[in-house]
């Protein structure tokens, strides 16, 4: 179960790489709670014919209450999410997304009782300094020519919030079921993000402009909806500390999909970092198995 738990962790961070590259474009293209609002919406209805025949059991279950919590606050963040990829570059909004790491890894340890040995220490703080010299582009700027550009302070706010999200979506999945948590969330964003549109009068054209953005909307739900879903399965099977480090290298991708779209070169750093956080993903997984 190690095994499969550490392969889909691996299928999560592919799905969550190129999830944030279309996440960026239908966000662009549509406005960020537009395009939460396709995503949560398509992620619904795919996930629904698969959670429908626990629904009656899942709404008497004693934790339903937390889902509903968790749900609910957790759109902000993701509002936060969308809105920084929007506005930001991936290979600068990336590294504020990183934080999620040490706070998913710190509730998971202080409230979920996961213990790691020393390798699989090792392994994580491996992976996240390589994501960090991966993600960041230049050091020889002042802080205020690299943190406060587009996109930062919402990538700063969503990535504590993501943090909480994953936490949560990896108890929830290991107590409630993994396609039910998913199918719930996304349900819930859905509902928001449809009465805050209401609220604010931009329901009207949605459908049109959202034809002109098909192909980033495919994308990101295609994508992104994969990663989420790999990852609460990879909970079950594998400590939520581990799940998330190993799809957390996602950002390495985000970054590099960036960085060549933009025909930007790595730098010397960059390339370290890689193999650094590719070193730590296999140490991680090396030690799991």
């Amino acid at each position: 179960m190690a095994n499969l738990g550490i392969l889909l962790s691996i299928v999560s961070l592919v799905g969550w790489g190129f999830g944030d590259f279309f996440i960026q474009r239908a966000s662009r293209a549509l406005g960020s709670l537009r395009a939460l609002f396709s995503i949560a919406l398509l992620g619904s209805l795919i996930t629904f014919p698969f959670a429908a025949p626990h629904l009656v059991a899942l709404f008497h279950h004693p934790e339903i209450w937390i889902l509903v919590l968790t749900s609910s606050f957790g759109f902000v963040p993701a509002l936060l999410y969308f809105e920084s990829l929007k506005k930001g570059k991936l290979t600068v909004v990336e590294p504020m997304l990183s934080l999620e790491l040490p706070v998913t890894i710190g509730l998971a340890i202080g409230f979920r009782g996961e213990h790691l040995n020393g390798l699989q220490i090792a392994g994580i703080i491996a992976a996240f300094l390589g994501i960090l010299l991966v993600a960041t582009k230049k050091f020889d700027k002042r802080p205020s020519g690299r943190f406060f550009e587009a996109g930062v302070l919402a990538g700063l706010g969503a990535a504590f919030g993501l943090g909480l999200g994953n936490f949560m979506t990896g108890v929830l999945s290991q107590d409630v079921g993994p396609i039910e948590t998913i199918w719930f969330s996304r349900t819930c964003f859905a509902l928001l993000c449809f009465i805050a549109l209401a609220f604010r009068g931009e329901l009207k054209g949605f459908i049109t402009d959202a034809k002109k953005a098909i192909g980033p909307i495919i994308g990101q739900t295609a994508f992104d909806m994969t990663g989420w879903v790999a990852f609460a399965f990879a909970t079950t099977m594998i400590p939520i500390s581990i799940a998330t480090t190993i799809s957390e290298t996602y950002i390495i991708l985000a970054a590099l999909l960036g960085i060549i779209v933009n025909k930007e070169r790595l730098k010397r750093h960059q390339y370290f970092g890689i193999a650094l956080a590719v070193t730590g993903a296999l140490v991680l997984s090396y030690a799991t198995s």
